[in-house]
């Protein structure tokens, strides 16, 4: 904020706190000093130490009537930890003249849950010394949501503006704290020119006082051309696609080379992969976002395209739509992208009538609906003629023109621009590119396995890290900041629809952004758009920059391009959808240097192991790698294992190492038991552990050596402590490892425990559960005798060579149990960070429901990650979902994501090539 402009607003706010001293009364009393009417402080029991649980126990305080009230709860955390301490204080703001009753909610004893408690403060405890106080911990209280990053950061970040102001020049020195964990440096540039950085809630949160500084007058703006972009090598495609010619997708040839495009085998494979991710867009997907919110990003640019998946599949059909493209120049579809589907078509011109008609009708009925000002649009792009419909916020943007041999729909001129380009021959194609070439080789057009391909070249990934991609995504973030506290700012007229359209002025930084207006649904800049559509980065000019922008852009760079030290990565990914069955294979190459695969690749990189090695049958967890002996790695476990053993060598281990845990009832009683049985009783029925690690052996004899030598060794230096007995079953020879009977050196807990081993199958198979080794070799032998044909799953291959996994539903109850707490608290603090906001509009707007609210002003809805609602508890004066509760009344919620359920078994499986990764994934419904 300029001097000049924060004198303007202290001045103005010290008018209004002048006007508001005779009608208003601030209050400022300890906790422990409050009159209460109902209820009593708890006294902490227990350990002192503040869990994150109990930091989501804030206190906080409602009042009967009007005004505000605020804990501080900086210090009231002070008392769980330090004896004697004085109680923080609750600060309020009411109409002055009047008694004050509400209601206090803090920490119970156990610290649990909260409890609620009823006070009476006497107007007479009314001290006007106290609004500078009252000021300053609301200052604290929303500068510590603001560093939550949680939805309603933009609301938050306001009303921390406006207290500041209301303190004046005494909010200058006051040192704002963090919420613990709160990430730091939100305003850094680098920050925001990060890949998938979620710009959308970044710019929620930004700090805008933090803002780039703008081009002085003694400063030259820098040439965006100037700047150099990703310099890393491309691949040699030559050697890895030979003389291959794949069958190539007809919509290939039409899409620029530096686009994502997502290809679709047919229409009806569109539809397929639409309904799918309607079907599966549940807690197990939001789990990965930040927030639990749904902007309803398909449901938008079906809207402003004109063409939702139910009227398309009622349209059109295969005679009309043969196969069916999406494609644009980025994937930031939350903010604001251009975006453009691509049917071939046999009867381009049938067709473009056809979705011409469609989109009319549906933008008329947007137009009754909005009462807004859809125009219809129709000119020439570089030679490509076109028709479509527009409003002036963009809500709906449709365009369509014909192609050769096809018809394309995209909400964005630049699209055509750059589809025209590529008719022209000015452009080159998807279809021109050897990674693409490549990448059909490896998947076939026409396979029976395959519903969509999406595909991400080498200059797709180098243009989206390039100086004008990432600079014009920084300011387009930092504009959505501003217009963020501008529609904040403007938050009571929106939502009783009371604006009068017209001009508004800010002197936050915007560069670039032309003259603000503010609309009957928000702000709006000719040059960014909207918080709901922001203008498509493609669509920005940017020729020049600042000086700090282009440092910025370099150090980011310098940075981003240290992850290859080779060569640069084109993707694909091809989706399978079956009635039974979901599928999925991706290949990245190559992976960064700083890949999470790396502890993989140490020790399994040069490895390979069989479709069927590693005894796959119907484990209900099973999991393979593949050994590299010439790896470091493990050259280091040989060398340790040497060190530790002598003359035991690990020589013989053969290509890969697998562990499988096999169904049992033990598997039942764990799932029953609570977190703090599980020690006891794993240490007391570790002998019933039905998991086996099987290592596939090169040499049998060394494998002999090695047994030999182990069992040498201790024998030598424990003599007499462990019991060898050779025993058969099915005439097969296996080993029993057992403590020696009466030995006093044998732990209690060890005495009924024992080790079964066999060196069968051409493998060792070791097992602490005798019945899990005896299946082993019931299987063998079942292989043995059929001469390795049997089928079913007992012979599905491996979708990998290096990694394989296999889980089967059944171990879905153990899973939930091992990981229900660490899911609960995640999904219980993505559910209750929605919480701070419903109530500010609960608090504002009462007779509205405040998901409702939310939605109106900022276009996205809050979601229970539970599936839950957000209901409204008297009891607490807080919302809470269904499903989570509050943190003042917690619910469990669910074990596991119900999406899972689903599925009846899952295969997984990695393969490191090329530098890259090749990852498959199938799950049976």
């Amino acid at each position: 904020m300029t001097r000049f402009a924060r004198t303007i607003v202290f001045a103005i706010a010290a008018a209004c706190a002048a006007a508001a001293v005779a009608e208003d009364a601030y209050y400022n009393i300890p906790v422990g000093k409050l009159k209460l009417v109902e209820g009593s402080l708890p006294k902490p029991k227990g350990n002192s130490l503040i869990s994150a649980r109990l930091r989501a126990l804030r206190p906080y305080a409602t009042l009967d009537g009007q005004g505000e009230a605020y804990v501080d709860d900086r210090s009231y955390w002070t008392m769980f930890r330090v004896p004697g301490v004085d109680s923080p204080p609750l600060v309020i703001r009411t109409p002055a003249g009047k008694d004050v009753a509400g209601r206090l909610f803090v920490a119970n004893a156990e610290r649990s849950g909260m409890v609620a408690l009823r006070f009476f403060v006497p107007a007479s405890a009314a001290e006007p010394d106290s609004r500078d106080r009252f000021a300053e911990v609301k200052i604290f209280h929303y500068a510590s949501l603001v560093s939550r990053e949680i939805p309603g950061g933009a609301w938050f970040r306001h009303q921390l503006r406006s207290a500041q102001a209301a303190l004046g020049e005494k909010s200058d020195g006051l040192a704002v704290g963090r919420a613990r964990g709160a990430p730091r440096n939100l305003s850094d540039p680098p920050r925001t020119y990060e890949l998938f950085s979620g710009g959308r809630a970044m710019s929620e949160n930004l700090q805008l006082d933090r803002e780039l500084p703008p081009l002085r007058s003694d400063e030259k703006p820098v040439k965006t051309d100037s700047l150099t972009g990703i310099t890393t090598q491309e691949i040699d495609w030559k050697p890895l696609i030979k003389d291959a010619k794949p069958k190539l997708d007809p919509l290939a040839a039409k899409i620029p080379a530096d686009q994502h495009v997502v290809f679709f085998a047919s229409f009806d494979a569109a539809m397929a992969v639409a309904d799918e991710t309607r079907k599966h867009d549940t807690p197990v997907l939001r789990l990965a976002q930040p927030r639990s919110e749904d902007a309803g990003v398909v449901a938008r640019y079906e809207r402003q395209l004109g063409l939702p998946a139910s009227t398309l599949a009622r349209l059109l059909g295969p005679a009309l739509a043969k196969s069916v493209a999406l494609t644009g120049s980025d994937p930031y579809f939350p903010m604001g992208t251009d975006v453009a589907v691509l049917f071939e078509s046999p009867q381009p011109a049938v067709l473009k009538i056809l979705l011409s008609n469609e989109i009319g009708g549906n933008a008329g009925t947007f137009h009754n609906m909005l009462e807004g000002d859809v125009k219809p649009a129709s000119g020439e792009v570089d030679g490509l003629t076109y028709a479509g419909f527009l409003t002036s916020d963009r809500h709906v943007s449709s365009y369509i023109a014909q192609l050769d041999g096809a018809v394309v729909v995209t909400n964005s001129l630049y699209q055509l621009r750059r589809l025209a380009a590529v008719s022209k021959g000015t452009v080159k194609s998807i279809a021109s590119l050897p990674e693409y070439t490549f990448f059909r080789t490896r998947y076939p057009l026409g396979d029976a396995d395959e519903t969509a391909l999406v595909f991400l070249s080498d200059a797709t990934i180098r243009r989206w890290c390039g100086p004008r991609w990432r600079i014009a995504d920084s300011r387009r973030i930092r504009a959505a900041a501003v217009l963020a506290e501008l529609q904040a700012a403007q938050h009571d007229l929106l939502v009783k629809k009371t604006v009068k359209p017209g001009p508004i002025y800010t002197d936050l930084p915007i560069l670039g952004g032309g003259q603000l207006q503010l609309t009957e649904a928000g702000v709006l800049s000719p040059t960014f758009g909207t918080l709901t559509f922001m203008t498509p980065i493609g669509e920005m000019p940017l020729d020049e920059v600042t000086q700090a922008e282009a440092d910025a852009y370099r150090t980011w760079a310098a940075g981003y391009q240290r992850n290859w030290n080779w060569a640069f990565d084109p993707i694909a990914l091809r989706i399978g959808l079956g009635k039974q069955k979901l599928a999925a294979d991706l290949s990245v190459m190559p992976l960064i240097v700083g890949t999470e695969y790396r502890d993989f690749t140490s020790f399994t990189l040069g490895g390979k192991f069989g479709p069927t090695t590693g005894d796959p049958h119907d484990a209900l967890l099973h999991l393979i790698l593949a050994v590299n002996r010439q790896s470091p790695a493990f050259r280091s476990v040989e060398n340790m294992a040497t060190m530790f053993v002598q003359g035991v060598a690990l020589g013989w281990i053969g290509e890969a190492i697998s562990i499988y845990a096999d169904d049992d009832p033990f598997w039942g009683e764990v799932a029953k038991l609570k977190e703090s049985e599980l020690s006891k009783f794993m240490q007391e029925n570790i002998g019933r552990l039905p998991v086996a690690v099987r290592v596939e052996s090169s040499n049998p004899l060394k494998l002999a050596a090695f047994l030999t030598g182990l069992r040498a060794f201790s024998e030598q230096s424990a003599p007499g402590l462990l019991a060898w007995e050779s025993l058969k079953y099915k005439e097969q020879p296996y080993v029993r490892i057992s403590p020696a009977k009466g030995s006093k050196e044998t732990p209690h807990e060890w005495a009924n425990l024992a080790i079964y081993y066999t060196p069968l199958d051409g493998a060792l198979t070791v097992t602490l559960n005798e019945k899990v080794l005896q299946h082993a070799i019931d299987r063998f032998l079942a292989r043995k005798e059929s001469q390795g044909k049997a089928a079913g799953k007992e012979t599905r291959p491996w979708l990998g060579s290096n990694v394989g996994l296999r889980v089967d539903s059944r171990i879905l109850d153990l899973v939930n149990a091992a990981g229900r707490q660490h899911y609960e608290e995640a999904m219980q603090t993505q559910c209750w960070n929605n919480l701070p906001i419903l109530n500010e509009w609960k608090r504002r707007y009462p007779d509205r429901n405040p998901v409702e609210v939310h939605k109106q002003t900022w276009g996205v809805e809050l979601v229970c990650p539970g599936g839950g609602k957000y209901v409204w508890n008297e009891k607490y004066q807080t919302m809470e979902s269904t499903v989570y509760g509050h943190p003042g009344q917690p619910k469990s919620g669910p074990a596991a994501p119900p999406v899972l359920s689903t599925f009846a078994n899952g295969q997984f499986g990695l393969t490191f090539e090329n530098q890259g990764l090749r990852a498959r994934v199938e799950l049976e419904k």
